[in-house]
């Protein structure tokens, strides 16, 4: 079954306003279906757009060293993940 992705907004998974998705084939291996994705619209990048401009206050609010501790965290994350992450971007391109 083809695994259908969904947008992050606000700290939520949600499909997009219009309902649609679109198919992501890896263009190396025509049987290769990487997923479905959200056909995503302006009101939901707007939505997006308007869920971070909210968490800004909070961000901005918290100490530097918060901020930094969140931000090591993320990037030891991406660096655990990193040849996942690669093989990902590779099938989609």
């Amino acid at each position: 079954m083809t695994q259908v992705f969904q947008n992050f907004v606000n700290g939520d998974w949600a499909d997009s306003r219009s309902g649609d998705v679109m198919t992501s084939i890896n263009p190396a291996s025509l049987s290769d279906v990487v997923g479905e994705f959200q056909k995503s619209e302006p009101r939901d990048a707007q939505s997006a757009v308007d869920a971070a401009n909210s968490a800004n206050a909070a961000w901005g609010g918290s100490s530097g060293l918060a901020r930094g501790q969140y931000l090591m965290k993320a990037a030891s994350f991406l660096e655990q993940h990193a040849e996942e992450y690669a093989q990902a971007i590779t099938r989609e391109a």
